[in-house]
């Protein structure tokens, strides 16, 4: 079984193709050691989807996850940003995913009603490491669509929704990319720290005709202090809007 779903649009910065991270043993912090970059294409958000065998989808559930792969580079289960580990009705492959005994960053679309599962499509989620601002090669800001900001579930992520735009040139699809710049870290006499962050984004002269949503997951653990609870990430956004900062409270 074969269920292919490329990322849609970019990673973040600097460009590469898509690498694994790799669990560590329980109580170690989650290290993440992604590519941050991925080349955009107009099919990149289309996917060989697999249906169960009624072809209903009143039961199709969306989560992020920790997708784990086996031996042969096969997907074998999942584990949810609810900390659920979901086992598949049978192992499949993917073309983002080429290393065994590996950890992608997913956004799975499955058959909630079934047990094992049936998955309906997966896509490839970009994790971002987080650059202090004296070490930023490209600082550029170019614009883009915000849509959402959230910690997840298990407190292990901060994800991003953004839109870009995107466009062929004499039918090549260029390439973008997205990272995060640390600006400061302030904190007060309570203990609390506020982390400001800045997204960035480099258009790279990729003509602006499409809209095309991706997402961003920020592992905790990529901040460039430890975290407590009760400390807030602030994030800065260029977008065609104006500029905006969106607070995270952890």
């Amino acid at each position: 079984m074969k269920i292919d779903s490329s990322p849609c649009v970019v990673g973040a910065y600097p460009c590469g193709r898509p690498r694994p991270y790799r669990r560590p043993p329980i109580g170690m912090p989650l290290t993440v050691a992604l590519s941050l970059c991925l080349l955009l294409s107009f099919v990149s958000c289309e996917s060989d989807g697999y249906e169960t065998g009624d072809g209903s989808l009143s039961y199709m559930r969306a989560d992020f996850v920790e997708a784990y792969t086996d031996s042969e580079a096969l997907i074998t289960y999942v584990v949810t940003d609810d900390d659920e580990r979901l086992t598949l009705a049978s192992p499949f492959s993917v073309s983002w995913a080429t290393e065994p005994e590996a950890v992608y960053r997913a956004l799975l679309y499955y058959d909630a009603g079934s047990n094992p599962i049936e998955p309906i499509t997966i896509s490839g989620v970009s994790v971002p490491t987080v650059v202090m601002a004296e070490d930023v090669e490209d600082d550029t800001t170019d614009p883009l669509y915000w849509d959402s900001a959230w910690q997840s579930a298990n407190g292990r992520y901060i994800n991003l929704g953004v839109t870009i735009m995107i466009g062929a040139e004499d039918g090549e699809i260029g390439t973008q990319t997205i990272g995060l710049r640390c600006d400061s870290i302030v904190g007060d006499d309570a203990g609390d720290r506020e982390i400001y962050l800045t997204l960035l984004h480099n258009q790279c002269g990729v003509p602006e005709y499409y809209s095309s949503r991706t997402y961003l997951s920020i592992p905790i653990s990529y901040l460039p202090c430890e975290t407590n609870e009760g400390d807030r990430v602030m994030i800065t956004v260029n977008t065609y809007d104006g500029t905006l900062t969106k607070e995270i409270e952890l």
